[in-house]
């Protein structure tokens, strides 16, 4: 999850909008909104520490503020930044007014974590993933962070199963949404019909996936060979990208954008949140609408 979401999150407000959604969520399944901070506190800062644990496995360039001082700085912060997001979580479990109810969240946070590792883990060892596993792991990772959120926002409020059920669909197509918009970010142009990059582990990317599984067998070698040579040939990168313009990868991408944004707003129906969270849930989802 390479995602600046709670610094930006796709426009201006995005990612403080994205930051409250398991307070959007409890409220909306008829919660106090209150009783859903320490829980939103928590899911942010494991963002913020996967978000730095995913820097380093990925060998991306350093923030400022730990760069002098290398990696481990960035470590012993995310491990600083778990421990927190578990007191939170203890904290919550202290209002008498969740009862059981808080004890499963915390739980399940826990557990739908251990499942995000498991698909950083696969990442990690995979040296090309097709264009099946992306979305494998857009789900696992992206997806399984965000449901946490609208699951456990409206569990705390004592949602019936089919809503859970909902909040969760909700959660997941939101997530993937957003690892799309990152892809989108580093890859395409502010005009449709494009792409331009930063070729930095771009030969992981979505468009690149896309492309590796529709081109003829010698147009992958090339575009392979490329991609391999663009960090010293403008050239070259070009040539690459011109392949991935060719092969339509950008309409591509937008076209699953708006694939997830349909099934996120069908779940969203589903869950039948009431206002003014619904309203708020759409304007979350309205950050994600092609232009």
């Amino acid at each position: 999850m390479r995602l600046a979401v709670f610094s930006g999150g796709g426009g201006t407000g995005g990612g403080l909008k994205l930051a409250r959604l398991p307070v959007i969520c409890h409220q909306g399944a008829g919660g106090d909104p209150q009783n859903a901070e320490e829980l939103a506190k928590a899911w942010v800062l494991l963002y913020l520490a996967a978000h730095l644990m995913d820097s380093v496995q990925d060998g991306d360039p350093p923030q400022h503020w730990w760069a002098e001082h290398g990696p481990g700085v960035a470590l012993n912060t995310a491990t600083g930044l778990y421990f927190t997001a578990s007191l939170l979580l203890a904290r919550m479990q202290e209002r008498a007014q969740l009862g059981e109810r808080a004890r499963h969240v915390a739980a399940e946070f826990y557990r739908r974590f251990l499942v995000m590792c498991s698909g950083q883990h696969a990442d990690l060892v995979t040296s090309r993933p097709s264009l099946e596993m992306f979305w494998r792991l857009a789900e696992a990772k992206s997806g399984a962070f965000f449901s946490m959120a609208s699951w456990g926002g409206a569990r705390l409020a004592g949602a019936s199963e089919a809503q859970l059920r909902a909040y969760e669909t909700f959660g997941v197509h939101l997530g993937v949404l957003v690892q799309i918009a990152d892809e989108l970010a580093e890859i395409l142009p502010a005009s449709p019909g494009g792409v331009h990059g930063e070729l930095k582990g771009m030969r992981r990317s979505l468009p690149v996936l896309y492309a590796l599984e529709v081109l003829p067998e010698k147009e992958q070698q090339t575009l392979l060979d490329l991609l391999s040579k663009a960090q010293e040939s403008p050239a070259a990168a070009s040539e690459a990208l011109a392949m991935l313009d060719d092969c339509r990868s950008g309409v591509y991408i937008r076209a699953e954008q708006e694939k997830h944004l349909a099934l996120a707003k069908q779940a969203l129906q589903a869950a039948a949140p009431t206002p003014p969270a619904y309203d708020e849930l759409v304007s979350i989802l309205s950050i994600f609408q092609s232009s």
